[in-house]
């Protein structure tokens, strides 16, 4: 666990799933009245990019949980190719 985010790897499916801690959204770019939940996306584009350099190859990554959507906290799946 870092910054309250919490990671699983199951490496046998070659996925990590990423639980942002609940409280706030953390993106200086939203604003929790107007932005919409779509906006996550570029959450989605920002763990593609980190796990392709950490792994040092493609990866998949969608989003599964937000706080924008409704739910408590960010979960995200990333599936190394």
């Amino acid at each position: 666990e870092a910054w309250g985010t919490e990671f699983t790897w199951d490496k046998p499916r070659g996925v990590v799933t990423v639980a942002v801690a609940p409280g706030p959204c953390g993106c200086p770019l939203v604003h929790p009245k107007r932005t919409p939940a779509t906006w996550c996306n570029c959450s989605v584009g920002y763990q593609k990019e980190a796990f392709e350099t950490v792994f040092g190859k493609p990866v998949q990554a969608t989003l599964k949980e937000s706080k924008l959507g409704g739910s408590e906290r960010c979960v995200f799946e990333v599936t190394v190719a």
